[in-house]
Parts: structure tokens; C-alpha cells; sequence
């Protein structure tokens, strides 16, 4: 049994020094006692730097503080959401953060384990995606002319507002629907091809 123990043990120390994603545990009172070597490249912290540190290091004044986030885990067992982190050279990154309190045999918190992936240039190119949305939509409004794009569903995704004031829907209440939704069916099936 002690043997089987020790194999399951190095199986999970393999999988967590391996993960791409950071991964960090701290005590209770947030001192960190392991992360693993793609936390230290997601920090820019050198090996071994960040064991002893306390987790506020992380906290980049533009989220909630950690002791929310820990109270949320104490009650809840987990906790997950976008935030900003800081770095050890003090730049922020956007990372999808999920923590998880961690117990010991007899059901007692002991800490908690937190797994962070950099989602920053995900956030680069959403806020970059809606700019282009935008402006596409500022154009597109400027046409006098009722205009409409449909997914391949038939589905309504873009639309002016001549075409809404056409149609007498708003925006909101067109996207997303299609012919069928505001048309007898003889009429909605011609529209539809």
C-alpha cells in the first residue's frame, strides 16, 4: 500500500511540474510552499524565488483583494475568474485564475492550489475583435439602405439601423433570430433562400 502511495505521489508530481499552466500552493496563510517551473516563467520569478513569498505578490491593485478570494474558497471549496496579475517586474498580465482549497486526510483546509493561464493576448485580440466590430458597424449604419449579414444558420449578425427601422425591431431584439421569427412562413421561407 505504502509503495502504491509513493507511485501515485510521483504520478502527480509529474503532472504538476509538467502542466503548462502555473500552478502554485500556498499554506493558509498564503505563503506559497510549491509552484512549478511554468509558474516561475509566468511570474518571471527565478527558480525557488517564490517559495516563502506571500500570494499578495500577485495581486496587481486591480482586482479584488486576495483575502475576498480566499474567503470565496473557504466557503465555496473553489473559486474562478478573469483577473490581473503582476509580475516580478511589475508588469500585469490578464490570466484565467482557479483556486481550489486543499484538505488533509481528516477533511482539514491546509491550503490552497491555484492553476493561472495567460489569457492576455486573448484579451488583445477580443478588445481588437470589437474595435473592428465597431467600426464595421459605424459603416455599415452610414448606408441608407437597409443591410443585414446572416450566419449559416440564418441567423441575423449584423445589421444597420435602416434595417432595423425597416423591419420596426430593434437591434437587440433582431440578433441572433432569423426570418421565421418575424415573418408568416411562406414569406420567411422565400427570404430564406
Amino acid at each position: 500500500e505504502q509503495k502504491a502511495k509513493e507511485e501515485e505521489l510521483k504520478i502527480y508530481q509529474h503532472i504538476l511540474k509538467n502542466n503548462w499552466d502555473a500552478v502554485v500552493f500556498a499554506d493558509m496563510t498564503g505563503i506559497v510552499r510549491y509552484a512549478n517551473s511554468s509558474a516561475y516563467e509566468f511570474y518571471g520569478y527565478e527558480e525557488g524565488e517564490l517559495i516563502g513569498l506571500n500570494i499578495d505578490i500577485f495581486n496587481s491593485g486591480k482586482t479584488i483583494e486576495t483575502q475576498r478570494i480566499i474567503d470565496a474558497i473557504i466557503q465555496k471549496g473553489g473559486w474562478s475568474g478573469e483577473l490581473v496579475q503582476r509580475k516580478k517586474d511589475n508588469s500585469l498580465l490578464q490570466a484565467l485564475l482557479t483556486v481550489s482549497l486543499v484538505t488533509n486526510e481528516q477533511g482539514q483546509p491546509i491550503g490552497f492550489s491555484s492553476n493561472s493561464k495567460d489569457i492576455s493576448e486573448k484579451k488583445y485580440y477580443e478588445q481588437k475583435l470589437l474595435e473592428v466590430r465597431n467600426f464595421l458597424d459605424s459603416i455599415i449604419n452610414a448606408i441608407p439602405t437597409p443591410v443585414f449579414v446572416k450566419d449559416f444558420l440564418h441567423n441575423w449578425i449584423l445589421l444597420n439601423d435602416a434595417f432595423c427601422s425597416f423591419i420596426g425591431f430593434t437591434r437587440e431584439e433582431l440578433l441572433g433570430k432569423s426570418d421565421y421569427d418575424f415573418f408568416p412562413r411562406d414569406e420567411a421561407d422565400t427570404f430564406w433562400y
